[in-house]
């Protein structure tokens, strides 16, 4: 570190490098789907993101005779919508002392401005990634958005409640199902209450793997559940019981984790009321779990057929703003370049000629049909 030049160190590309390596700690644990947060192959210029999203019935191809002419079709509930990457940027301080000791000759003293630099930005990318797993989560888990933001510097906005949390986008609403309601295509077959002891818990989700599948032409893979979900498939359900019977491995893991068989009825749970929401009001910061107590979650395997995870775009500079020279815009705009996802770059302030750090990251969960997205409440 101490015989690199300051230009090298602070640049765009390098500053990028370092807020987005793996050695930085990362932000809140995960206990959805990895998947969820892998970036989509989506590179938009700039935040804004445009994408086809679905609603209504899916409907059968037409059968024509060999010389009848073409039948006219629509694309039945598709619209385009655009949203904006949400995110955030912020400023790191880079005392004077910080600079020269990266650059000091003596080992211990440059080691030492290193960590401290590692520190600043590993807080950096802890908030960075809270953020994007309690938009993400929250998208998932409820179909809405439970965010914490700056308003044009005016004070803090949170939309940490119920009655405050704002829709994933204004076209898009899941399919919700409480008890008694009805189950979509299957025959008139109902939610049950998996609080009652004779339910049957495996003809019900033998029910909704037929109907999903059904109604969105998907097969229902994954399961994210909430926390009382595993309680209601012990010994006081009878049809649990003879399950667990039949299948013992199942049952010993049941047994031994107090958690639903990763592999249980053909789907791939997920403990999702694990993943907590980081509710930063203005006066103080709590956790809260995002999901309800006897509610399930079920999608398809992730594809980008019905969910993305965008990563927004941002300018760098590959070198410091205020050291920087062009005789031309083209020359000037060549100075800078594009970094998806989590980006950083440094400044001096013209007036004080102090150096700062700047980090950003703005990424946007894609949900694009409700049909896909059960949110079922079993009690």
């Amino acid at each position: 570190m101490a015989d690199q030049s300051l230009l090298d160190y602070f640049s765009g590309p390098a500053m990028t490098k370092l807020a987005d390596a793996p050695l930085v700690k990362r932000g809140l644990p995960w206990h959805l789907d990895q998947a969820f947060l892998t970036p989509s192959s989506a590179k938009p210029i700039g935040i804004n993101v445009e994408y086809e999203a679905y609603s209504g019935v899916r409907s059968a191809g037409y059968i024509t005779s060999y010389d009848s002419p073409a039948v006219t079709v629509d694309t039945n509930g598709a619209q385009k919508i655009r949203a904006t990457c949400i995110g955030g940027r912020e400023s790191i301080g880079i005392p004077e002392e910080l600079i020269w000791g990266l650059k000091n000759n003596i080992p211990y003293i440059a080691e030492n401005a290193k960590a401290e630099f590692l520190r600043r930005m590993a807080n950096f990318r802890t908030r960075a990634d809270s953020r994007r797993r309690n938009i993400v989560a929250s998208a998932v888990l409820t179909g809405k958005l439970y965010v914490k933001y700056q308003n044009n510097g005016t004070g803090l906005v949170t939309t940490s409640g119920t009655s405050g949390a704002v829709n994933v986008m204004s076209a898009y609403t899941p399919t919700i199902l409480n008890v008694g309601d009805t189950i979509p295509n299957s025959g008139g077959v109902t939610v049950p209450d998996f609080s009652v002891s004779t339910t049957d818990i495996p003809g019900f989700f033998r029910t909704i793997k037929q109907a999903y599948e059904q109604t969105s032409n998907y097969e229902a893979t994954m399961c994210q559940y909430g926390k009382n979900i595993p309680g209601y498939m012990g010994e006081t359900n009878t049809s649990m019981t003879a399950y667990w019977s039949r299948n013992q491995i199942l049952g010993r893991t049941y047994v031994d984790t107090l958690e639903v068989p990763p592999s249980a009825f053909d789907f791939q749970w997920k403990p999702a009321y694990r993943q907590y929401f980081l509710d930063e009001a203005a006066t103080t910061v709590a956790t809260k779990s995002l999901i309800q107590d006897d509610t399930l979650v079920i999608t398809p395997a992730i594809s980008e057929d019905w969910y993305e995870f965008v990563e927004g775009s941002s300018k760098v500079p590959t070198g410091i703003p205020a050291l920087m020279s062009a005789a031309s815009v083209e020359e000037l705009l060549g100075q800078f370049e594009y970094k998806w996802g989590i980006s950083a770059y440094s400044i001096m302030n013209p007036q004080t000629f102090q150096l700062a750090g700047v980090a950003q990251d703005f990424t946007f969960p894609v949900l694009k049909n409700g049909n896909l997205h059960w949110i079922i409440k079993v009690k």
